[in-house]
């Protein structure tokens, strides 16, 4: 039996109707490497089982302290019953790919059962009518709580329904454990009791070191050695009360060619992929006569963020960014883009305002819970800080996977959505391909089909840019000194070496267009 953490903590404070904190994924599966190129129901119930039985933490459940007094424990349910988890249903006919994504928007709106382990999977059947999926496809969304995403740690749900090779008969199960039985709720006070003190004590030292960062932070940016986020973004649609239902878009676009053009203009790949949501959210809302003159924001995940707070068991921490959707060239755009990136990972990186999000974990339940349903239900349209979106990208394996002996042949990631900000966009890259998947707040976009149309215009604005790639001398030199401004950051020779390699990509950028 294992006790939450903080950070796992924080996502039990924040669970709420509208605003479920699970994660999802859509996994398309090509039967053909089967045995007799068939997969049964009962064939991927018998492969989960088996697997489960070596990961312990998808068959436990939450125990909550009584009276909430402390963060609750990961226990294993006494009656976990896999059939609960695993789910078999089918589109209905035709059985199109927008019919998939309403029912997989509808699914990933419901809340998980708290009672329960907070995972569930759907074994998707009737997709024979989806163009470009092999003949007798099946997909299998599966949701899992955020907290549980921490708790394994390195075992994900992705290793536990996968195989690496198409024989399932490979997966042996390990030796049952003896049944787990519960602490006494007396026995669960008396260790709130106790944990009260030492974590009163952490609770000081992280106050202290919190005060100390934002010091640190606050003489940094006064001797210009960082920049303060765009914290006065303007507010959209994507801003208001988030309900309880979803909408969804997905898009695939090649790897290959993200990756080109990220050589051409010496960016990021993911600066290529933030350009490609800031131009779909520019279009979205010109359409709508919704774009503000000033640019729009999002955060991002930064790798890098909370270094000298990871010692504190920090996850890492995200990063506040401009997405420049007031520039209407792509190619200014995709440059301004690049330095905002490395302007809000520094700032991640040198600030304790990057882990914010952890916040509701520091106090136990009984106190973090209240505060974090409140913000819910009455601050979150007011206090969003006119954030558009979130955007993160995960990598995934590069090489082959299997499900009970079908290969995956395409996945798409889904986030969650937070109190205020009602669009989340999540990219997906594994063994050269990249999937975009768009979840929102329904009530914000009801016309999905209508974002779909502006991620396909937004990715050809930068394909356009492979053939004819055009940056601006001002650009290049605004580019220059936020790269320099990071490099300054360093010390040692590698800094030196990062320095002139910046130079050097910028200098080639402008001589190709002289």
């Amino acid at each position: 039996m294992k006790q939450l953490g903080i950070f796992d903590s924080a996502y039990i404070n924040m669970e709420h109707p509208d605003t479920p904190q699970h994660v999802g994924g859509l996994g398309i599966y090509d039967p053909a490497s089967a045995p007799g190129a068939k997969v049964r129901f009962t064939g991927i119930i018998s492969n989960f089982e088996k697997r489960l039985q070596k990961h312990t933490i998808f068959r436990s459940r939450l125990l909550r302290v009584p009276g909430d007094l402390d963060h609750p424990y990961w226990s294993l349910d006494p009656n976990f019953d896999i059939e609960f988890h695993l789910r078999h249903v089918a589109l209905p006919k035709p059985g199109d790919w927008r019919q998939l994504c309403i029912l997989i928007a509808r699914l990933h709106a419901q809340p998980l059962d708290m009672a329960k382990p907070l995972w569930v999977s759907y074994i998707i059947e009737g997709l024979d009518n989806i163009p470009g999926l092999p003949k007798g496809a099946f997909a299998v969304y599966t949701k899992m709580h955020h907290a549980l995403v921490e708790g394994a740690g390195s075992n994900s749900i992705m290793a536990v329904i996968h195989d690496l090779e198409p024989n399932p008969e490979s997966v042996t199960p390990a030796p049952r454990r003896a049944r787990q039985v519960p602490p006494s709720s007396s026995s669960l006070v008396m260790r709130a009791l106790t944990n009260s003190l030492s974590n009163s004590a952490k609770l000081w030292k992280g106050s202290f070191d919190l005060l100390k960062g934002l010091g640190k932070t606050a003489l940094e940016l006064q001797q210009k050695e960082l920049n303060l986020p765009p914290l006065s973004a303007p507010r959209t649609r994507f801003n208001s009360r988030v309900g309880p239902n979803r909408s969804m878009v997905t898009a695939d676009i090649p790897l290959d060619e993200v990756n080109k053009l990220a050589r051409i203009y010496s960016v990021e790949a993911d600066d290529v992929l933030l350009a490609l949501v800031s131009g779909a959210l520019r279009h979205y809302l010109t359409v709508h006569e919704e774009l503000p003159d000033e640019s729009l924001t999002t955060l991002v995940p930064a790798s890098s963020a909370g270094r000298r707070f990871r010692s504190q068991g920090g996850r890492g921490g995200m990063a506040l960014m401009a997405l420049h959707t007031e520039i209407g060239d792509p190619a200014e755009r995709l440059a301004e883009i690049h330095e905002s990136h490395l302007e809000a990972r520094h700032f991640a990186t040198s600030s304790p305002l990057s882990e914010a999000r952890y916040l509701p974990g520091l106090l136990p339940p009984v106190f973090g819970r209240p505060i974090s349903q409140g913000y819910v239900r009455r601050l979150s349209n007011r206090f969003s800080m006119g954030v558009a979106t979130y955007v993160s990208h995960v990598t995934g394996p590069q090489f082959p996977l299997f499900c009970a002996g079908a290969s995956l042949t395409r996945f798409y990631g889904l986030g969650s959505l937070t109190p205020g900000i009602g669009l989340n966009h999540l990219i997906y890259t594994a063994q050269g391909k990249a999937s975009v998947t768009v979840l929102a707040n329904r009530d914000a976009m009801p016309d999905p089909e209508l974002y779909q149309a502006c991620l396909d215009k937004s990715f050809k604005e930068l394909m356009s840019l492979l053939t004819k790639p055009v940056l601006t001398g001002e650009s290049a030199r605004r580019r220059k000194a936020a790269a320099a401004s990071v490099v300054r950051s360093n010390s040692g020779d590698a800094a030196v070496d990062q320095a002139s390699t910046a130079d050097a990509s910028v200098a080639n950028v402008v001589a190709m267009h002289k």
